[in-house]
């Protein structure tokens, strides 16, 4: 201490060393201080304290007011050891905390207290809490230190990505207001959950989304036992990330659906990566207890809610419902949690939609789930088995079930017993122990399931099973039901066995399997490492049940016996099979006994068999390499075997007169899969083809060889009568090039082989060959035909002394005037064929034919010129030109009289045969000029004109324009009929229906009266108007009456057809007549044909019988009308009615002569021996 005289004061240092301090019940530190001050009275002040604590280093300036004891305040900025003073202050906390700090406030010491306040400030403390050492980024806040009390207030620092801030007090230190005890009260905004579980370095799982929360906490001043508090968690997931609901809709279910599988095998332990949640946690805290209210967590797949309570994570009861959009993702979320609270979870390979309501009791890291379970879709092992139900118990990575169901498309599977959730597992206990029914299960569901997808059996599966043990090694038995199976490409009906699960694989004894009217019996066995062994025997099996066997051209039938065994792996199978078929067809062809065997070791297949019948004898034998590359040897003999009824199966329209006999060798030697590596050798020692009454045969051996991608045919040689052809060259089925000459002569007659509806004879000298590129062949040489005949059976003629060349070019086929003789009338054909490759392109056709003699239509004789072109693409070839009738004269019989009891001479009319489509266009024009078409047979006479167009396709061709009658007459019935209009239109542009527009007229004559009748038609075929007339008029059926020859009373007709009982009487008389003419019909026909006869050409006579005269209505008689042309002028018509007691009485002579084409005479005496003279005049309108 001294004195400073120019101050007036005093000035001094005190200092100490090696100083203890003790706060309260905190622990002890070390202190020394230097400081100078001055002293000037009342006050003292300190100029500077340099106070050094164990942990801090503080600077310090104040005043003590010396007048006001202990009156003083402090300046105080600090550096602090957070270290040390953690344990300082909170030296029996279990946590640690690090880092440096700076304080700056004022200490102020007074009567009755102290007060300490200020503002501090820590860049990066660290606070470890257990295994995690947390980070407070910029931590600052307030502090004031009071007698009762301590508050650090308005701390603020960020936190993993968001910021925090939180109050901690100490209250009633001094205990006057009651214990002492601490309070926390924490906010935190947008931490970033990334950051945070990485942060805390989670096994199992980490979370992405932000977390917005509030906690306080309070507890007694050393009794954190009795901590109680609450708070609120807000979690939301990333930016556009949305998560699961808790409703399933049936949008997110199809969606999910539409994802498919998880690709790659599975990995149950696979990393999960950053889980995006959201969710909401509120919960409460008391010295006992954790309570959660009522909460919820979602995932992008999966909803949780949950409420409840737990000791601390030890003893709890949390209920809580789970939905699921993805049970895969839902299981790796649940075995990452159970992984991240201590309890070491994998996924399971597993999958589908649904819920689980449950209650988690017990210890976090070990805890015991009980629910019930419902889901759609379930996926397990790679397979969906539908949808599930399951009352379960979860506990120590088990699922215990005490009910479930599976079903799916009428299948059922139900199981009970304990599941493992993870294989294998660490503790080394059993996976499986349940009893498993299944109702028509999917075959191909439980193969996969058991990796046994090479095993080729399929069917629905029905049984019970006790399994224990492994899941990929179950030890128990069970039944075994498959219906509606297929084994290794064929099907049956049933097949049941016993089953042993052996734990390396299950053995099937008892096997038995039935399809129709065969059996297959044995035994097997089938291991999870790929291996097996069997043995089967089969009986009895109808070769048409197999579907390996199926061929629809020609179905095959038999009966099948073999006997296999076989011991191996499924990737080096070895089996022998023995077998035999008794009276083998294929369609109505015997093939006859069938035997064989197949042999299988590893990767070499080899095979022998025969098949003998009275037409055929084929043995074969060889190796095939069941590779990828497929190496064969094989051979084939054919001995005096028939081909022409297996070649029906695939060209069904060859001539059933075709016959074909071969004999020779099939060898095939090399890679089959790849044709540069493989060679074919075929050698035919023996050919004899009959084509109708054709003969063709071999000329040496046939020798044709396919050697890595080229067809060389080294020698083809045909013999016959005419023929003698030689073919050679090769094919390249590399470069799709080919090069063939063919020459010699051929018979014509080689084409019946082929068309079964031709008939033909003639040579054919060709000198031709083909070469270049497949898709661009070049052609050249010539056919020359010579003294053809060609018939086919819809033509009316043969072509006859066919003569010319056919030539062959780079630009086609060309035809340079071929002639033939159609019908007397000489045909030239010409014009050029394009081709494409091998198929014609554009046809170029011409034929002209003059005075061609044909019998067409069906019973004319016609004579015609015709001028066609056939052009286009043979894919629509059009047919056009003209055809200009010159004379066609239709002479048949046409029989006028009805004989009803003819039930042989006539037959029925013959199936139409359904015509092929043919895509043959017309346009043809068929002209027939006035008098061209002619109708002269016993009852007409008739001269007609057309002119026509044909047009339309061959199978629905149309027609259009008209046939009209210019003149003609017919007899019918003892009339003479002469037309007086007829015109047939066709102009019906969807279909043939020709519209008839015909009128005729007669003279009848009754009595002393002649009456003029005038018949009319009139529409199409469908809708034919007919219509009677007479002059004079008289009724309907009195016309009929008169025109059949009856005797109507036919006083006062007019006023008759007025009167209804008249009509009907009328009517009554005439259906008389006619019955009486019907059943006398048998005897009066052919009387009538042999007066015709005896009379000569142009003669009629017709007999029409009567029953009933106007004296006696029972008496018999009958009717004679003879007619006879006597010149194209002139008609003469005789008419008597026989039995009659007075002759004379119903004779009628008439004579009708044709002055010229308008003006006609016609004479009637009549039986009373008066006269009648007509004269007719014919004009046109």
């Amino acid at each position: 201490l001294f004195r400073r005289v120019a101050r007036d004061d005093y000035g001094g240092t005190a200092s100490f060393d090696g100083g203890t301090v003790r706060i309260q019940s905190y622990e002890p530190f070390g202190a020394k201080m230097q400081s100078t001050f001055s002293m000037k009275a009342p006050g003292l002040h300190f100029d500077r304290i340099d106070l050094l604590t164990d942990g801090a280093s503080s600077i310090l300036d104040g005043d003590l007011q010396m007048n006001n004891w202990p009156e003083q305040i402090y300046r105080i900025r600090s550096k602090i050891d957070i270290a040390t003073q953690k344990n300082i202050f909170f030296h029996k906390e279990q946590f640690s905390a690090t880092g440096d700090a700076a304080f700056e406030g004022t200490f102020h010491y007074f009567k009755g207290g102290r007060e300490l306040k200020g503002r501090w400030q820590a860049p990066l403390p660290l606070v470890q809490l257990g295994a995690n050492t947390w980070r407070f980024p910029d931590l600052r806040g307030n502090v004031l230190w009071l007698p009762d009390r301590l508050e650090v207030t308005n701390a603020k620092s960020a936190l993993y990505g968001g910021r925090a801030e939180f109050d901690y007090r100490i209250l009633s230190m001094d205990q006057k207001s009651g214990p002492k005890r601490a309070i926390w009260d924490v906010a935190y905004h947008e931490v970033d959950l990334v950051q945070l579980t990485d942060f805390l370095q989670t096994e199992g799982i980490r979370l992405a989304g932000r977390a917005t929360g509030r906690n306080r906490l309070e507890w007694p001043a050393g009794g954190w036992g009795k901590l109680r508090g609450a708070g609120e968690v807000i979690v939301e997931p990333p930016a556009g990330v949305t998560t699961m609901g808790r409703d399933l809709s049936a949008d997110l279910v199809a969606a999910q659906a539409a994802l498919g599988e998880e690709a790659g095998p599975f990995n149950p332990r696979r990393p999960i990566g950053y889980v995006p949640v959201a969710g909401r946690v509120e919960y409460t805290l008391d010295p006992e207890w954790v309570t959660v209210h009522d909460s919820w967590v979602a995932t992008q797949k999966t909803h949780v809610e949950f409420e409840g309570q737990t000791a601390y994570y030890q003893r709890s009861r949390i209920p809580f419902r789970v939905t699921s959009l993805d049970w895969q993702e839902s299981d790796r979320v649940f075995a990452g949690i159970l992984t991240a609270f201590g309890s070491s979870a994998s996924a399971v390979p597993v999958g589908g939609t649904g819920r689980f309501d449950g209650v988690m009791l017990g210890a976090f890291n070990d805890p015991r789930i009980e629910g019930t379970f419902s889901g759609d879709r379930m996926r397990a092992w790679d397979v969906v088995w539908g949808r599930g139900e399951a009352d379960v118990i979860i506990e120590d990575s088990y699922v215990n079930v005490s009910r479930s169901s599976l079903t799916s498309e009428g299948s059922a599977i139900n199981a009970t017993g304990k599941f493992s959730l993870g294989y294998p597992r660490k503790d080394g206990g059993e996976e499986l122990n349940a009893r498993v029914v299944l109702r028509r299960r999917r075959m191909a569901d439980l193969r996969h399931a058991f990796e046994l997808d090479d095993w080729p059996v399929e069917g629905f599966v029905s049984g019970e099973y006790v399994l224990t043990g492994k899941f990929e090694a179950p030890v128990g038995a069970g039944t075994l039901l498959v219906e509606d199976g297929v084994a290794y490409g064929e099907g049956f009906e049933r097949a049941t066995a016993t089953l042993k699960f052996e734990g390396t694989g299950v053995r099937l004894e008892k096997f038995d399997v039935r399809n129709s009217t065969g059996t297959v019996t044995g035994a097997a066995w089938l291991g999870w490492e790929g291996n097996y062994s069997f043995t089967a025997d089969g009986e009895r099996l109808p070769v048409e049940s197999l579907k390996s066997a199926a061929f629809p051209t020609a179905p095959l039938s038999g009966v099948l016996r073999f006997k296999g065994s076989g011991t191996g792996t499924f990737e080096a199978p070895q089996y022998d099979v023995s077998f035999g078929v008794v009276d083998l067809f294929a369609a109505d062809e015997g093939i006859g006994q069938v035997t064989g065997h197949l042999g299988l070791r590893g990767e070499l297949l080899t095979l022998d068999f025969e098949a003998a019948s009275p037409r055929l004898a084929v043995s074969g034998a060889g190796r095939v390499a069941m590779t990828q590359e497929m190496d064969a040897e094989l051979t084939v003999r054919f001995n005096q075997t028939s081909l022409d009824p297996y070649v029906r199966f695939f060209e069904p329209r060859l001539s059933p007169f075709t016959n074909a006999v071969v004999g020779g060798t099939v060898r095939v030697t090399g890679e089959l899969t790849n044709i540069d590596q493989l060679v074919v050798e075929a050698r035919v020692e023996e050919l004899d083809l009959t084509l109708f009454d054709y003969k063709l045969q071999n000329d040496g051996v046939i020798e044709i060889d396919l050697d890595r991608h080229v067809a060389q045919i080294g020698q083809l040689k045909l013999r016959g009568d005419g023929t003698k052809l030689d073919v050679n060259g090769s094919v390249s089925l590399h470069d799709n090039t080919i090069s063939v000459k063919a020459t010699g002569d051929a018979n014509l007659g080689i084409l019946q082989g082929f068309f079964r509806d031709l008939r033909s004879s003639g040579v054919a000298s060709l000198a031709a060959g083909v070469t270049g590129a497949f898709d661009k062949p070049e052609f050249s040489g010539t056919a020359t035909l010579s003294n053809g005949r060609i018939r086919h059976f819809l033509m009316p003629r043969s072509l006859d002394e066919i003569n010319g060349a056919v030539s062959f070019d780079a630009g086609g086929i060309r035809v340079d005037s071929v002639t033939a003789m159609l019908g007397g009338g000489a045909v030239t054909f010409g014009g050029r064929i394009p081709l494409e490759g091998f198929v014609p392109a554009e046809l170029n056709l011409t034929a002209n034919g003059e005075r061609m003699r044909i019998n067409y239509p069906e019973g004319f004789r016609s004579e015609i010129d015709a001028d066609l072109a056939l052009r286009g693409r043979l894919s629509a070839p059009l047919l056009t030109g003209t055809v200009t009738v010159r004379d066609a004269v239709y002479g048949r019989r046409f029989e006028t009289s009805l004989n009803v009891f003819d039930f042989g001479e006539s037959a029925l009319p013959a199936a139409v045969a359904s015509t092929p489509a043919v895509p043959l266009r017309f346009d043809i024009q068929v002209d027939a000029p006035a008098g061209a078409v002619r109708i002269n047979n016993n009852i007409a006479r008739l001269e007609a004109r057309a002119d026509l167009r044909l047009q339309g396709t061959y199978d629905r061709p149309l027609l259009s324009g008209y046939a009209e009658i210019d003149r003609g007459d017919l007899v019918f019935e003892g009339n003479r009929y002469l037309v007086t209009r007829g015109r047939v239109d066709f102009a019906n542009p969807i279909k043939i229906d020709p519209y008839f527009d015909l009128e005729a007229e007669t003279r009848a004559r009754v009595g002393d009266q002649t009456y003029r009748v005038t018949i009319g038609i009139v529409g199409t075929t469908s809708r034919l108007v007919p219509s009677l007339t007479s002059d004079p008029p008289l009724a309907t059926s009195d016309i009929l009456a008169v025109l059949f020859g009856q005797d109507p009373d036919l006083q006062n007709a007019e006023l008759r057809s007025l009167n209804a009982a008249a009509a009907n009487q009328s009517e009554a008389e005439l259906l008389r007549g006619l019955t009486s003419r019907l059943l006398a019909s048998p005897f009066s026909a052919p009387v009538g044909k042999v007066a015709e006869e005896v009379l000569g050409s142009g003669a009629t006579v017709l007999i029409t019988p009567r029953i009933g005269t106007e004296d006696d209505p029972l008496a018999p008689s009958a009717r004679l009308v003879i007619g006879k042309r006597l010149s194209n002028r002139a008609y003469l018509t005789f008419a008597r009615a026989l039995g009659n007691t007075q002759p004379g009485r119903d004779q009628i002579i008439t004579l009708e002569y044709d002055q010229n084409e308008r003006i006609g005479w016609i004479v009637t005496q009549n039986g009373d021996h008066t006269f009648a003279v007509d004269f007719r005049v014919r004009r046109v309108f």
